[in-house]
């Protein structure tokens, strides 16, 4: 990290914080999981279609998530020693800290950030409406929920992956959540809040799930279909 003598080791530790400052990193936590709740979904998601499942699904898992946690560490470390570590309260409330850093070093840093941030918004919605789609596509397989229609419980009979419908029912869905969240709130608050129930939700989901799926009496099915599809390919 080209910072100088900025570069320090003390903020990875407590004694930056204020008073009351270690209880607000747990709570800081509870959301930030949610970061790696979206990598390995995106990869369970899949499992299905994957040649060799059990080797490759725990290889993907431990690869991104050794990859993320480096890049979200390193990025955040180069932001708070940028922005200097006895100011981050003033960096909490800035409108875009990142776009203030990157405009100070420079108009080709600036224009990066801006080019990495829009190709990864982009990559993010391909990832989620891949993994969002399977999710949707097992919901209607097994009869989990009332909501989806049984036309989703179909594959296409090349790839084995969910057809166009899957994906079309998860935009529409998609699209109308967010409109009526940002009608209702506000973009900024009302991503906030989707943000939030999804954290509630995410949490929810790896409590009851474990449990529900050794009762579920279709829970075997995910099972036999996938073996039966993955030896075929």
């Amino acid at each position: 990290m080209s910072a100088g003598h900025s570069n320090t080791l003390e903020v990875f530790t407590t004694s930056l914080l204020p008073p009351g400052g270690v209880s607000q990193l747990f709570y800081s936590m509870i959301y930030s999981v949610v970061l790696f709740f979206g990598t390995t979904l995106s990869v369970t998601s899949l499992a299905e279609e994957t040649r060799e499942p059990e080797k490759s699904v725990t290889r993907a898992l431990i690869t991104t998530t050794v990859i993320a946690g480096f890049t979200l560490v390193l990025v955040s470390y180069a932001f708070t020693v940028g922005w200097g570590p006895r100011d981050m309260s003033s960096f909490a409330t800035s409108p875009d800290p990142g776009l203030i850093l990157f405009r100070e070093h420079g108009v080709l840093l600036y224009a990066l950030l801006i080019a990495v941030t829009v190709n990864s918004f982009m990559g993010y919605n391909i990832a989620v409406s891949n993994s969002n789609s399977r999710v949707y596509y097992t919901f209607a397989r097994d009869g989990i929920l009332f909501l989806p229609p049984r036309s989703l419980a179909r594959v296409h009979s090349r790839y084995g992956s969910p057809p166009h419908v899957s994906a079309t029912f998860v935009l529409v869905a998609s699209l109308v959540v967010a409109l009526a969240f940002g009608l209702a709130f506000g973009p900024a608050e009302g991503g906030l809040l989707m943000l939030y129930a999804n954290g509630y939700c995410a949490y929810l989901e790896h409590i009851v799930a474990p449990s529900a799926s050794q009762s579920w009496p279709g829970s075997a099915g995910s099972s036999v279909w996938c073996s039966t599809y993955c030896s075929r390919r």
